[in-house]
């Protein structure tokens, strides 16, 4: 479903207001176990190494197997140097990652920081630069 003409209108709530109502699954949540396991098998080895910074953006509504998304966060993990988690969520001053897909994740983020507008962009920018400098906190 085409969803360029809701997002052309300006406000974001509203826009994916709209575009929850068109598209399947929109607003159900995905199923990020099983796509970090097409990640790992296909790009794993080819594009992670001890050396990577991993920036994973999700809101970590999972709506699939924990024990699936457990492992396989956890490999991607052990994979890379630092595993950064960008949360939409973090948007929201009462924001905690209580849902089952995103306490997982958590437990695994070096980092949690928001990624929602320019500002949070710029906070990643900074974090980014300093990485080497100082270890990341976990902001939740």
């Amino acid at each position: 479903s085409c969803v360029s003409a809701d997002l052309a209108k300006g406000d974001i709530d509203e826009a994916l207001k709209r575009i929850g109502e068109k598209v399947d699954d929109f607003n159900s949540g995905t199923r990020i176990g099983e796509c970090l396991k097409e990640f790992n098998y296909r790009y794993l080895k080819r594009t992670v190494n001890s050396k990577s910074e991993v920036l994973f953006v999700s809101d970590g509504l999972d709506r699939g197997d924990a024990i699936m998304l457990d492992k396989q966060v956890g490999r991607l993990k052990r994979s890379c140097k630092r595993f950064i988690w960008l949360n939409p969520l973090l948007r929201y001053q009462q924001y905690q990652p209580c849902a089952k897909g995103a306490s997982t994740i958590f437990q695994y983020a070096d980092a949690l920081l928001p990624v929602h507008n320019l500002a949070s962009l710029e906070q990643l920018v900074a974090v980014l630069y300093n990485i080497n400098r100082c270890p990341a906190v976990k902001a939740a």
